[in-house]
């Protein structure tokens, strides 16, 4: 999603739910409406409840063959939001299937691509998606978080910049993230404080990622390599009330170093290594090296997904 979804929506889908949870009780359960219930909790981002709703629809015979493959579609974006790239991707194939003429099927499927390290697949699904219509916003954004992993940051730039383009103010934080977060990681830290300030004016009112320490915690981070220790701090401290962020305990280490506090740094980086302990390795070469380079060595900085 690309531009701010309103409220009035958010209580269309409670109210959708309510009705159809009624409706089944009273005259039994239908295809059409477990998959019009998942639909609505997956805008709410009731994510385990959409994909109940969901695969119960896939899994029945004799469903129109156009329900289904939107069923698979929305699975997708529910296995992908739940950390279930390959699933996904299996749901993906399936939404294929069925619809091979609308752009978020290709989109999505070749951002699980990306996300799987498949880059030259993801960019055949990307240019599809364009091809059927070259204005697709959600397309540029993905695509430029796909240059981003493959360390391109100009075409990451670029992209977003397309997805300003294309929607002007009505845009949501996500695009304004992401671009600051490329343009922190390749030095324009002036113009990505720019772009987390505003994505951060816009972040209470974007549902896509509203509890998300990560925004908070890549500002916190731009504001300690401008120097500016005390909005620093701020930021990081408002982020570690919205959970654990390797970016934002790696800078808060880097913080109280140059604070020339040296045993509250010690503090960080065992909290550093208790949050992450998949990846004690690397967060450890962050910590260690943030001192230096705070921005390039975090392995943890990267663009947001819807």
């Amino acid at each position: 999603m690309c531009i701010v979804p309103g409220s009035d929506k958010d209580a269309e889908a409670h109210r959708e739910i309510d009705d159809l949870t009624q409706s089944m009780r009273t005259h039994g359960v239908s295809v059409q409406g477990r998959y019009l219930r998942g639909v609505a909790h997956k805008q709410l981002g009731h994510l385990d409840a959409a994909l109940d709703d969901l695969t119960w629809v896939v899994e029945q015979g004799g469903v129109d063959r156009d329900i289904w493959g939107r069923a698979q579609h929305f699975r997708a974006v529910c296995l992908r939001r739940t950390g279930h790239p390959r699933a996904a991707l299996e749901a993906a194939e399936g939404a294929l299937k069925c619809n091979r003429n609308t752009p978020s099927t290709w989109v999505h499927r070749g951002y699980l691509h990306s996300i799987l390290g498949d880059h030259g697949a993801a960019h055949d699904d990307y240019d599809r998606s364009l091809d059927i219509d070259p204005d697709h916003g959600l397309t540029f954004i993905y695509r430029g978080n796909g240059w981003y992993w493959q360390h391109d940051l100009d075409e990451a730039i670029a992209d977003y910049n397309r997805v300003v383009d294309i929607f002007g103010d009505s845009l949501a934080y996500l695009t304004f993230h992401n671009r600051g977060v490329a343009k922190l990681t390749g030095g324009d830290i002036a113009g990505a404080l720019e772009d987390l300030n505003r994505a951060e004016r816009m972040r209470p009112f974007d549902p896509l990622l509203p509890l998300s320490p990560k925004p908070l915690a890549c500002r916190g981070l731009a504001h300690l390599v401008v120097g500016d220790l005390e909005a620093a701090e701020h930021d990081l401290h408002e982020s570690s009330h919205l959970g654990f962020d390797m970016v934002g305990v790696v800078a808060w280490a880097a913080l109280e170093a140059r604070r020339g506090r040296p045993e509250e740094m010690q503090q960080f980086g065992a909290a550093l290594i208790d949050g992450h302990r998949d990846g004690v390795a690397a967060g450890m070469a962050a910590y260690v090296s943030v001192l230096n380079d705070p921005v390039t060595m975090l392995p943890d900085l990267h663009p947001l997904m819807a």
